[in-house]
Order: C-alpha cells, then sequence, then structure tokens
C-alpha cells in the first residue's frame, strides 16, 4: 500500500512539472536586446533540478561512510554508483542550461547547442516543423535540406513558432500542442 501512495505521489510530481513547462512554453513579454534578437533560454526549472540532483549525488555517495548512517554491504558499494548517476545528471542539466539558446528576429533564427555549436537558418525558408516527442526537440527545417533543433523547454518557444506560421503560412497547431503538452 505504500508503494502505491509513493508512485501515486511520484506521478503526481512530474505531471505537476510538465504542466507547469508546459504552461511556460508561451511568454506573455519577450525582451529584445540592442541588435534585435529575441533569446529564448532553458526553463529555470532545469537549473534548481539539476542542483537538486548534485545534492542526492552528494548525499548517496558519502552516505554509506557516515557512520551514522550505516549501510548493508551491497549498499555500501551500489549508492555511490547511483550517487555518480545523478551527478552526472547534474552536469548534463547545467551544461544545458547554461549554455543552450535560441535567438531569433524577423528574419532568422540562431541557436546555440549543448557544446556551444551554433547553426542558424532564414526564417523565410522554413517549409517544416517538427516535434520528437523521444528527445524533446522541435526540428526547423528548410526546403534546401538544412535543419536547426533546439529544445522545446525554451520559455516562449511557442511565440517562435506563432511568428514562423504567420510569416510562412505555415500550420503548427499540432506542434504547439505537443509543445504545451497538449494544453
Amino acid at each position: 500500500m505504500n508503494n502505491i501512495i509513493i508512485n501515486t505521489i511520484i506521478c503526481l510530481l512530474i505531471g505537476l512539472s510538465f504542466f507547469y513547462l508546459g504552461k511556460t512554453a508561451k511568454s506573455k513579454t519577450l525582451d529584445i536586446d540592442a541588435e534585435g534578437y529575441t533569446k529564448l533560454r532553458i526553463h529555470k526549472f532545469f537549473k534548481s533540478f539539476s542542483i537538486a540532483c548534485l545534492v542526492i549525488g552528494v548525499f548517496l555517495i558519502i552516505g554509506p561512510v557516515i557512520p551514522a548512517f550505516p549501510a548493508h554491504e551491497k549498499l555500501q558499494f551500489g549508492l555511490p554508483l547511483f550517487g555518480l548517476v545523478f551527478i552526472f545528471i547534474f552536469f548534463l542539466l547545467w551544461f544545458l542550461f547554461q549554455n543552450h539558446f535560441l535567438q531569433f528576429n524577423q528574419d532568422s533564427i540562431e541557436v546555440q547547442t549543448l557544446f556551444k555549436k551554433r547553426k542558424s537558418i532564414q526564417i523565410k525558408d522554413i517549409a517544416i516543423v517538427k516535434h520528437n516527442s523521444i528527445t524533446n526537440e522541435v526540428v526547423f527545417k528548410t526546403k534546401d535540406g538544412r535543419k536547426v533543433g533546439c529544445s522545446q523547454f525554451l520559455v516562449g518557444i511557442v511565440n517562435l513558432l506563432e511568428l514562423i506560421e504567420t510569416n510562412n503560412d505555415l500550420d503548427l497547431k499540432k506542434v504547439k500542442l505537443r509543445v504545451q503538452f497538449g494544453k
């Protein structure tokens, strides 16, 4: 019975997190910099989540060696390895939060990836916009085959999709629904 309650609480927390992220996919106000670009960044939820992963990871690594928390012999080896997984997730999310962004104006889109590689395309050349549910990525493809992908968790991504929808006469209702988790 306790497992059912714990699993239900975990599912509710995950569901509420996705609801919150979907709700912030469209921004009411977008800041334009001096060069005329609007910059979309990863939601701050991921920064908080990465810090929580770091704390959990460190606790799992040092927990079994603290005499106040004696662990079973198998757990003394397994918990630190599991802690390393959490620390790996911390670094992955931290780099994503720090490095990944998308900036756009009326003419072009420029994306910087996790590893600071930049790609850009012209908005008028976009022919297809797809959403990949497995990687949580929005992919913009041009008529000549070039493509640029970005995370769906960029705050204001729906605003960009609406700009592309009006400028290129595309129907992006399905993509916007997926990015907002069926809102």
